[in-house]
């Protein structure tokens, strides 16, 4: 039986799948028209890298900690929940882009982004005082499924 707190998600990098791959084509046929064989396969080796590592967003949320890799794995992350000071649903600045980026937010606040699409994400304060976002298609499911596991990880929160 699952957790109130159990989550995974998994969102597609549909936009910028759809502009690598614009990317590409227009590579081949400028860099291979102007013959530069050399520089068409090593261009295009990175943009398809690139489209590989940040195909999607994955986060995945279980009662010890709290995780997130872009692709196959790529730049994995991992928090443990107790770790984890409040959550907050944000919504980023359209100039915050998408990757992995440093945020600087109104009130000063400070961090990493990981986002592959959209705007809406849930931001993360740490016991630390650091902050960091995750980018997703679904702000309210993450963001109520860690306030669950924040609020069964402390000891007058457990059943």
């Amino acid at each position: 039986m699952a957790n109130s707190y159990s989550y995974h998600h998994t969102q597609p990098a549909t936009l910028i799948v759809s502009i690598m791959t614009v990317t590409i084509i227009l590579t081949v046929y400028i860099v291979g028209a102007l013959g530069l064989v050399g520089w068409l396969v090593a261009i295009v080796g990175l943009e398809i890298l690139v489209v590989y590592a940040f195909r999607s967003l994955t986060v995945v949320l279980d009662s010890q900690s709290l995780s997130f890799w872009f692709g196959p794995g790529f730049w994995r992350k991992r928090v443990v929940v107790t770790e984890i000071e409040s959550v907050a649903e944000v919504r980023n600045h359209w100039y915050n882009g998408w990757g992995i980026r440093y945020f600087i937010a109104r009130g000063g606040r400070r961090g990493w982004l990981y986002n592959v699409s959209g705007f809406d994400a849930v931001e993360f304060k740490m016991k630390s005082g650091k902050y960091f976002r995750i980018g997703t298609d679904k702000p309210s499911d993450l963001a109520r499924a860690v306030r669950s596991a924040l609020q069964e990880s402390q000891p007058w929160g457990r059943r």
